[in-house]
């Protein structure tokens, strides 16, 4: 039978409804509507909340319509369920196939130490108007959230998540937009009264497809994660199994590594820890955007970043990838050294010098391991990439040395590559579920393309095609790039690439 409720976030209000015939006149047997005036069943939706609409029907002017919609107990909510750190209220979420199937921490995680919120209105005067109206909340507390409050009058940290979550996922987002990032009541209430006065808001424009695009090597940093890890309950699920991965193949922690722990002995720095640290950072990132409702429409990795990007399209499992990242990163890290650097000139002449640099060689030479659009990367043994460096700055060209002891996408690593292949033995890889775009070619796998470990092979020796990417991303219409790491490296590079 129906039960008409107003749901709340901090609870769940009855409300009495009752329905009269205002004016027997209207043949309401003609109308695609009904007066109920007993208890009647309310139709289900396919195990989505269920909807109703009451409307006065007033006949002196008045039209008012209230939109009801189905309560449902986190208990028996459909989905995966969490609690979002410092927030009252558990929360259904939408994760990919594989992670879904994860454990969520039982144990309680603590509160983000930074929050945002967004606000959006459809003039940048009423987003002003707006600000104004949550400053009026936070200092003048009224009602339900008096009681909430703490001795002091403080907004406290609950009510605080549960604004947040509220304006991010529970309304609607017009085209005036801007948000504050926040870490307590004061520093809200503080860019909250710069925004109603004069700060900055912006014209949003549409965006029809989002592009996730997967860092590299070199983005790492000791305690990368860490943060995540300890308040966000997907990220820490996620990182969990790519832990327990890396303990059954290599008998230690990557977190402790990750996370920079007292007396660990792995170094983040060393390809064999910082490639799969990478593929379960990104990892962790990616369930976390889905599970706000944010999923690329295209993946594009650089270098080790397409394995997550991979994952992301479904090619390999969670697991499957976590075991690929692990053994990338051991064989690639046994190779013998050499140097790579960083040229800021047009490939073509760059590809001139190395051409001009390998007929004076005696030895392996070098090779062109990335065309970044503003700049290329060679790579090779030490001596001959600072000979080509030396003439390059010799004719004004800036070269710089990148802070590497390998040399990937080079010679110098082809003896770890049959191995490297063979590691993919056995493990099942399926065509992507959404466009992927290839380092290999920088346009999007074709279908058919197997993303098997022929592929992979190639993918460690031949050059990363990020510029050529870019503009492929441009072609298919992206509208909106989300670089996926721990650092913002590849998102100044699509800019100008």
């Amino acid at each position: 039978m129906i039960k008409a409720v107003l749901a709340t976030r901090r609870g769940v209000i009855p409300k009495h409804l009752h329905f009269h015939d205002p004016n027997p006149a209207i043949d309401w047997d003609r109308l695609p509507l009904q007066v109920t005036t007993d208890l009647t069943e309310w139709p289900r939706r396919n195990g989505r909340p269920r909807l109703a609409g009451v409307n006065s029907f007033g006949i002196s002017g008045t039209n008012a319509h209230i939109v009801l919609e189905e309560y449902v107990s986190p208990d028996t909510a459909p989905g995966k369920q969490y609690q979002a750190a410092g927030c009252a209220q558990m929360s259904a979420v939408s994760l990919p196939a594989d992670v879904a199937q994860l454990p969520l921490p039982e144990q309680e995680m603590g509160p983000r130490k930074i929050r945002f919120l967004p606000l959006s209105a459809k003039s940048e005067y009423a987003l002003r108007e707006l600000a104004g109206r949550y400053l009026s909340w936070l200092g003048e507390p009224a009602g339900e959230m008096a009681g909430e409050m703490g001795g002091d009058g403080a907004v406290p940290e609950p009510l605080l998540a549960d604004m947040a979550w509220t304006a991010g996922a529970g309304r609607s987002h017009f085209e005036y937009r801007t948000g504050i990032a926040f870490h307590d009541a004061g520093s809200l209430q503080e860019r909250l009264r710069e925004l109603a006065e004069t700060g900055e808001v912006a014209k949003s424009r549409p965006v029809n497809k989002v592009a996730f695009v997967y860092t590299g090597q070199g983005s790492q940093w000791a305690g990368m994660g860490q943060a995540l890890y300890e308040s966000e309950p997907v990220a820490k699920a996620v990182l969990d199994h790519c832990e327990t991965v890396f303990r059954d193949e290599r008998g230690t922690s990557l977190l402790d590594v990750m996370f920079a722990r007292a007396g660990t002995e792995g170094k983040l720095g060393d390809t064999a820890w910082e490639q799969p640290a990478l593929f379960a950072l990104e990892c962790a990132l990616t369930a976390l955007w889905s599970s706000v409702g944010i999923r690329p429409g295209v993946v594009m990795g650089h270098s080790v970043g397409e394995l997550a990007a991979a994952h992301t399209a479904g090619v390999f499992s969670l697991q499957d990838g976590m075991r690929f990242a692990c053994a990338r990163g051991a064989l690639l890290s046994a190779t013998e050294p050499g140097a790579m650097s960083a040229v800021f000139a047009p490939a073509p002449q760059v590809a001139a010098e190395v051409r001009a640099a390998n007929k004076l060689s005696t030895g392996i030479g070098v090779n062109i391991s990335t065309d970044n659009g503003t700049h290329q990367v060679i790579s090779g043994p030490v001596d001959e990439v600072e000979t080509i460096m030396k003439r390059l700055e010799a004719q004004g060209t800036r070269a710089r040395r990148l802070n590497t002891a390998k040399t990937f996408h080079s010679a110098l690593v082809e003896p770890a590559l049959d191995a490297l292949e063979t590691s993919l033995d056995g493990v099942k890889t399926g065509p992507p579920s959404l466009a992927v775009v290839s380092n290999l070619t920088g346009r999007v796998v074709k279908s058919g393309q197997a993303l098997d470990g022929t592929y992979w092979r190639r993918h460690a020796r031949e050059p990363v095609a990020f510029a050529r990417g870019v503009g492929t991303l441009a072609e298919l219409g992206v509208d909106l790039v989300l670089e996926i790491g721990p650092h913002a490296v590849l998102a100044p590079m699509a800019l100008s690439a």
